[in-house]
């Protein structure tokens, strides 16, 4: 605690007791002889509330229901009384809740206060005095406004002089919040006094509302909770963590803060998956869950980033030294084997650090720029890497696309090409793959490989993913009015992967009945990704979609995870197609995936082919499909159903 913070929370708890001392000497003779059933009973219900106070879901405090019961009581008994009552009632709650005693010191002395002032502006306004009326309420309206004003800044004060911010600055974060649940429960004083002195039977009807609301906004915390963090490591999730990172940022921003964003990848985790199993790596990502978050500091915010990733949100700090000093303190927490299930496995990791304010002022860029920084200290087998602004071909350029790329999803500059897929067994176009483009009003038409990258970089790749689905689905459905029955494939990144993606395709085949869709998912994604990633799979496949794996044979192969994964087809890397009537590598592999596919149950579609000759060795070869320019480029949806026409009248010849 800072001298000016002690001196704030001395100065306010002593203010506040000589409140109390002085209400004592003026309520001393008749307070015990008036404690009637109505004081008694809002007594009671001063100290409920404070016992149990209410979470606020979206916001990291709480708000406590005693204030409508407080005002009753300024109506009903005045002020004196009012700040005996209400501070003690405080006081004991903190006893039993343990709060420490600085903390509830500084508490009581602000109610005191508080009170205290909101019942001088009833009195000085000739509210009160035993009952309300509704003339009444103009002065209960600015008795609460005091009282919300004064709360607000006495609440704010000390944390303000602990980080050395404007109090300002504080008050304004949190007047409006304050504003709107004051205004609320002030409201509510009238009814609570009215009950009480006319049917003190009815209260009940107040009390039970209230504990709903209580039981509610519980749950609501629950579920705000599950949503926000991850299910293996019970830590704060991607969301969470972007969240906090924002309002740390604005926080520094008001106070002069340093920030860091510390991301840790693991060194060769697949290798624990496809050695040892998901189970191992899913018990690996605990461990070192556990030993980050020990290693942290109180302040900081452990989370898990995504896969085998995790994030570190640090503040404040002295530099960018405090913040590489950290990251190795976390490499060294990590050092130590993890005995697993009778196996002793090395942890090792790299980490990537971005700060703010040097390396960016917004929560996605400093994300954004720690993860560079992690990739390039990979490469570079650094353990732990600062974000480099020199080496970074992110430039003004690309950041302002990214910022033009969220405002194409919703404004309809995207499109869908559709590159057919031919049915080498009967000659026939069967299905297409859609393939984004972007109609850009400046530059014209962008092909993905300008954008995807950005799109995964920025965190825009979900709801692109979820707009290409939706338009492929809406497509699906033209041609099948038009007598057209086509497939319609979209490949999936790894970053849209995410545990809300089969819920979207779930409603996507519900609102597009009949619909044939098809979601392509990398080899390489669907073996080195953890357990939380299969069971997207999975759920995926349980929407009725068909799976396929893309670009089979540039991964790490396993054919145990090929036979757990929930797909039907293998489509096999252009870069082994291509060539393969040249190459007689590249003819093997092709050969023998084919007689994979076959072997599993999987139809098998060869991507890349461009020639008459490679078309006529896949036929040869027993492969089920092909997809390329011997077949066709890209096109749209008109040329697609000409193209398609045109294939079925040639092989019926």
């Amino acid at each position: 605690m800072t001298a000016s913070q002690r001196t704030f929370v001395i100065a306010t708890a002593t203010a506040g007791i000589a409140l109390i001392a002085w209400a004592l000497a003026r309520e001393a003779g008749t307070l015990v002889d008036n404690a009637d059933a109505t004081l008694l009973l809002l007594a009671a219900a001063v100290l409920a509330a404070e016992l149990f106070p209410l979470d606020v879901p979206s916001r990291d405090e709480q708000v406590t229901f005693s204030t409508p019961f407080a005002f009753a009581l300024l109506l009903d008994r005045g002020t004196a009384t009012t700040v005996i009552v209400v501070p003690l009632m405080l006081l004991i709650a903190d006893t039993i809740r343990r709060r420490r005693a600085d903390r509830t010191l500084f508490n009581v002395g602000q109610y005191a206060i508080c009170y205290a002032l909101a019942g001088g502006v009833l009195s000085v306004l000739g509210a009160g005095g035993g009952g309300v009326r509704p003339e009444d309420l103009p002065a209960l309206a600015a008795s609460g406004a005091v009282f919300m004003l004064v709360n607000t800044v006495l609440a704010s004060a000390p944390p303000a002089f602990a980080h050395g911010a404007r109090l300002s600055e504080e008050v304004r974060s949190d007047l409006g919040f304050q504003a709107w649940s004051t205004a609320v429960l002030v409201s509510l004083a009238p009814i609570v006094l009215i009950v009480v002195q006319q049917e003190p039977g009815l209260f009940p009807l107040i009390a039970l509302p209230l504990a709903a609301i209580q039981l509610g906004a519980r749950q609501a915390k629950i579920n705000q909770h599950r949503a926000r963090h991850d299910a293996l490591t019970g830590l704060p999730n991607r969301v969470l963590l972007q969240e906090r990172v924002a309002a740390a940022l604005a926080q520094a921003r008001r106070r002069g803060e340093t920030v860091a964003v510390l991301l840790l990848g693991l060194d060769a985790f697949n290798e624990v998956n496809q050695t040892l199993g998901h189970g191992y790596g899913d018990a690996l990502l605990r461990e070192v869950a556990r030993r980050l978050d020990a290693a942290g500091r109180d302040q900081d915010l452990v989370a898990r980033f995504g896969g085998d990733e995790f994030a570190v949100l640090t503040r404040p700090l002295a530099g960018i030294d405090e913040a590489e000093r950290l990251a190795h303190d976390l490499l060294e927490a990590l050092r130590p084997q993890a005995h697993l299930g009778g196996i002793a496995l090395d942890v090792r990791a790299t980490v990537g650090i971005a700060v703010h304010p040097r390396d960016g002022d917004d929560a996605e860029l400093l994300l954004v720029r720690a993860a560079m920084a992690l990739h390039a200290g990979k490469q570079d087998g650094r353990p732990v890497l600062v974000y480099d602004h020199a080496s970074d071909d992110h430039t003004p350029e690309r950041l302002a696309l990214a910022g033009e790329l969220r405002h194409a999803i919703e404004a309809g500059e995207l499109l869908l090409s559709y590159q057919p897929k031919l049915d080498l067994r009967t000659g026939a176009i069967t299905g297409v793959e859609a393939l984004v483009r972007w109609r850009h009003p400046q530059r014209g038409v962008l092909m993905p490989d300008q954008f995807i990258e950005l799109a995964e970089r920025t965190g825009l790749v979900r709801p692109l993913t979820h707009w290409t689905l939706g338009e492929a689905a809406d497509q699906q459905m033209r041609w099948s009015a038009q007598g057209v029955d086509l497939t319609i494939a979209v490949n999936i990144s790894a970053r849209a992967l995410t545990p809300d993606l089969p819920g979207a395709v779930a409603a996507l085949v519900t609102s597009h009945p009949g619909a044939r869709l098809e979601i392509e998912l990398t080899e390489t994604l669907m073996i080195e990704g953890a357990s939380d990633a299969m069971d997207v799979v999975d759920a995926l496949a349980a929407t009725g979609v068909r799976l396929a794996v893309d670009d089979f044979g540039t991964g790490y192969s396993s054919l145990a995870y090929l036979k757990r994964l929930p797909v039907r087809e293998l489509k096999i890397d252009r870069g082994f197609v291509t060539a393969m009537d040249t190459d007689a590598g590249d003819r093997a592999i092709v050969r023998a995936t084919v007689d994979l596919g076959r072997r599993l149950g999987l139809d098998v579609v060869a991507e890349g082919v461009e020639s008459e000759t490679v078309l006529e060795n896949l036929r040869a070869l027993g492969c089920d499909f092909a997809q390329g320019f011997a077949v066709g480029r890209p096109m749209d949806a008109d040329a697609v159903v000409v193209r398609a026409a045109t294939v079925r009248a040639r092989s019926e010849t």
